[in-house]
């Protein structure tokens, strides 16, 4: 009857972690990401190998539509 449930993405579990630097900010029509911190003061290298080590080849984080 209820939506199945199903284990969170590995990109989920990471975010909700805070292991990604940014937030979803829900807005009444359109959200945005709001950076903890200027994007580019960030070293991308351990958040492109996080990304990379757990999505690759499927890319599932840029299809993820729970929030």
């Amino acid at each position: 009857f209820g939506e199945q449930s199903r284990a969170p993405s590995a990109f989920a579990a990471i975010y909700s972690k805070g292991g990604i630097p940014c937030r979803l900010v829900h807005g009444s029509v359109k959200h945005r990401l709001q950076w903890e911190c200027p994007p580019e003061s960030l070293s991308f290298d351990p958040l492109l190998i996080t990304l990379a080590e757990v999505n690759m080849p499927s890319l599932e984080y840029l299809s993820e539509n729970k929030h």
